[in-house]
């Protein structure tokens, strides 16, 4: 795959990926796997400091907020989500 320079257009389509980001369908966020993701939907390689400074930095602004919504909506919900000791034994 070759480079090229990020459009306005594919600055928009980048954060939008982020903001639709899906664990389930997507995998685990991590540049890596963002990065792969816009080589499979655009067809051209990028890498990881030309994305952070696209536009100022939006797009690593909205890869941290994609990240800090995928942890929270991941992680458990109140207490007695996990099992005691005794229990854990018992089963």
């Amino acid at each position: 795959m070759k480079r090229r320079p990020i459009t306005e257009e594919d600055a928009r389509n980048f954060v939008e990926m982020l903001r639709q980001w899906e664990v389930v369908s997507d995998g685990p966020l991590n540049w890596q796997s963002y990065i792969k993701h816009i080589e499979l939907i655009v067809g051209h390689l990028y890498e990881r400091t030309t994305l952070y400074k696209t536009k100022g930095g939006e797009i690593l602004r909205e890869f941290q907020l994609a990240k800090d919504r995928l942890k929270v909506s991941s992680s458990p919900k109140g207490r007695g989500s996990t099992m005691s000791r005794q229990n854990l034994l018992k089963a």
